[in-house]
C-alpha cells in the first residue's frame, strides 16, 4: 500500500505558515518572532549577486511591519525578533541592517514561485519480518 498526500494553499500567508510548520525549529519561535520572520520573507527581495532573499532592517521596513501588524509589533520587538533569528541561524546578517534569509531554510527565488510548489510524499510500508524464525546453519 502506498499513499500520496497533496496539500493546496490558497494564499501566500497560508503557504508560509504551512512551510514554517514543516520545520520544527521554526515552530518553536515565539509568536512575535514568527510574525516578524513571516514579514521578513514577504518583504524580502532577490539579491542580484546570488539570488538569495534579502531585506533591509531599516525604519521604512520596521514601519511597514508595524502598520501591517496593526501596531501589535513595535520597532524594538522587530529588532529583537531579527536578532533572535540571526542567533539561531535562520537569517544571516550580511552587514549593518542588511540580512539574508538562510537558504538552508528558505529557497532562493521569488516567493510567488515557491507558492506553486507541489510537495508529494510517497511511502511504502515495509513488511513486518520475523527475524527470530530465521536461523543460520553452520
Amino acid at each position: 500500500m502506498s499513499g500520496i498526500t497533496t496539500i493546496h494553499t490558497s494564499c501566500i500567508d497560508e503557504f508560509i505558515m504551512f512551510f514554517f510548520r514543516s520545520i520544527p525549529s521554526l515552530m518553536q519561535l515565539d509568536g512575535n518572532t514568527l510574525k516578524v520572520l513571516l514579514w521578513c520573507w514577504k518583504y524580502s527581495s532577490i539579491s542580484p549577486c546570488n539570488k538569495s532573499n534579502v531585506f533591509y532592517n531599516n525604519v521604512i521596513f520596521r514601519n511597514a511591519l508595524c502598520e501591517a501588524s496593526n501596531d501589535t509589533l513595535t520597532h524594538s520587538i522587530i529588532n529583537k525578533a531579527i536578532c533572535t533569528c540571526n542567533k539561531l541561524g535562520i537569517i544571516v546578517k550580511k552587514t549593518k541592517g542588511y540580512y539574508e534569509l538562510n537558504p538552508d531554510y528558505f529557497y532562493k527565488g521569488l516567493l510567488t514561485d515557491r507558492a506553486k510548489l507541489l510537495l508529494q510524499v510517497q511511502y511504502e510500508p515495509t513488511e513486518n519480518k520475523n527475524f527470530d524464525n530465521e536461523k543460520k546453519e553452520n
